[in-house]
């Protein structure tokens, strides 16, 4: 067991190293709790007797979120939670936090973690399939004894990114798969919202944005940029987002915030910024085994991106789907190879089976790639294909895309046309109102949008929508 941690412990520690970037420190979020509505002994104990509760007090306060600390996960009363927060947010790296904790014995338990990102999991009904996709590193043969005695922690990240979601159900509800183990799972509130039957014995956790205190601090020097803070101007909300600031202080400490204007053009920069810094990218063009201009290598990640999203794999490229969009994008397996020495792509490396995965450094990496290919086929002529418009709005994983590419619009007239018309269409208003903040022309056009999305109060989706325009 011992070793097995030691092991995880240098997988995680590396992609830490990656994730945070050398020198960052890692500032814990803040977790809340959703109050469950059937806990009412835990209500009334915390807001006073049963008698002295209105139903109105009752129904608010069963809707409380109260803090929670990562290592309330080992020893609550709840044995599966399911952290729901939007793209960027640190959920992995919740899941990466925890497992070091315990690694490191810094947080006492006899729980063992084992992580799995969820599209490993698809084919998975029953213990024995679980048994065969355990990590390479897993001590197999103590497997059954922890499992039996409630001792293992399943890690499960990445729910919004499996494509194949017809075994999800089974996976997540009841006993089949995991026992009476701990599960913490992790997804994007859309498909919390989609499985909300499936997870209704799971505590609900959020993760806040970060304050103006936690941006500061990890800024540092930086806070004081001056292109730093033209940006943050017009673009504070995506500073309270712990991936995009870590994008930002990349960027500042390059002096490359210059002309940024939107959150794509942000992703624009730091993709390049990886093709130069990228340390195996520069020996193969030391050695002459790639040739490939920055541009060309764009142009490939924008192929490869957009079609496996299309494919339903999200977040990932799939082993099962990899050969087909390969021969569909006329692709050599060579030239894949090459594309994951890019530090765009990895090998899902935790998996015991043969021919694992490939997950992209962040989804956010391919929503931003898609976006591109969306922006090639979305208009003709100057006008909205509204086939194209309709199919890709069809899913809410493709929110993120939109999102980009409205800031991937370099007219306003053209960005306005395009939220205009997402605006009209049923079940598409939120996302329209979203899209404001990649607008770079005067939001006061869009009070219309504003009005209906306060008519809907008290929807929370709605809600949502207005904070992060007015943020």
């Amino acid at each position: 067991i011992q070793k097995y941690l030691t092991e995880i412990k240098e997988q995680r520690l590396e992609a830490r190293v990656q994730e945070l970037g050398e020198g960052n420190e890692y500032i814990e979020p803040c977790l809340k709790c959703k109050v469950d509505k059937r806990d009412k002994k835990q209500i009334f104990k915390k807001f006073g007797s049963e008698e002295k509760s209105s139903p109105e007090d009752l129904k608010e306060k069963t809707e409380a979120f109260t803090p929670f600390e990562i290592g309330d996960f080992l020893s609550s009363v709840h044995r599966r939670f399911f952290i729901s927060a939007d793209s960027g947010m640190g959920k992995t790296t919740i899941l990466d936090e925890l497992l070091l904790k315990i690694a490191d014995k810094e947080i006492e338990t006899d729980l063992i973690p084992i992580h799995f990102h969820l599209s490993q999991l698809t084919d998975c009904k029953n213990i024995n399939v679980l048994r065969d996709s355990l990590p390479r590193h897993f001590p197999k043969t103590l497997f059954d004894g922890l499992f039996d005695n409630k001792k293992l922690l399943f890690l499960l990240d990445g729910m919004d990114q499996v494509g194949d979601r017809e075994n999800l159900s089974i996976l997540l509800s009841g006993n089949h798969v995991f026992g009476e183990n701990r599960i913490i799972a992790t997804g994007r509130p859309y498909i919390y919202n989609t499985f909300s039957a499936d997870l209704e014995n799971y505590a609900f956790i959020t993760i806040d944005v970060f304050d103006d205190g936690q941006v500061k601090r990890y800024l540092g020097k930086y806070a004081e940029d001056t292109e730093l803070k033209r940006f943050h101007k017009s673009n504070p909300h995506i500073f309270r987002i712990p991936i995009v600031l870590k994008m930002i202080k990349d960027l500042a400490k390059e002096k490359e915030l210059e002309n940024l204007q939107t959150k794509s053009d942000l992703y624009e920069k730091v993709i390049r910024l990886i093709f130069q810094k990228e340390q195996k990218l520069i020996n193969m063009r030391q050695r002459g085994e790639i040739t490939w201009d920055e541009d060309k290598l764009i142009k490939h990640f924008v192929n490869l991106s957009y079609y496996s999203f299309k494919n339903k794999d999200i977040g990932i490229i799939s082993q099962k789907n990899k050969d087909e969009l390969l021969r569909q994008l006329q692709m050599r397996d060579e030239d894949f190879l090459l594309l994951t020495h890019c530090g765009i792509i990895c090998n899902i490396l935790e998996s015991g089976k043969k021919g694992s995965d490939y997950v992209f450094r962040h989804q956010s990496f391919q929503e931003y790639f898609a976006s591109l290919r969306l922006k090639e086929i979305i208009f003709k002529d100057g006008k909205i294909d509204e086939d194209v418009l309709r199919e890709h709005l069809e899913y809410t994983y493709w929110d993120e895309v939109w999102i980009f590419l409205v800031g991937l619009l370099l007219d306003e007239h053209l960005q306005k046309k395009l939220i205009d018309k997402m605006a009209m269409l049923p079940d598409c208003l939120h996302l329209a109102g979203i899209c404001l903040n990649s607008y770079t022309g005067d939001r006061t056009n869009y009070n219309n949008i504003m009005s209906e999305l306060f008519s809907l109060f008290p929807d929370p989706k709605a809600l949502d929508t207005l904070v992060k325009i007015a943020d």
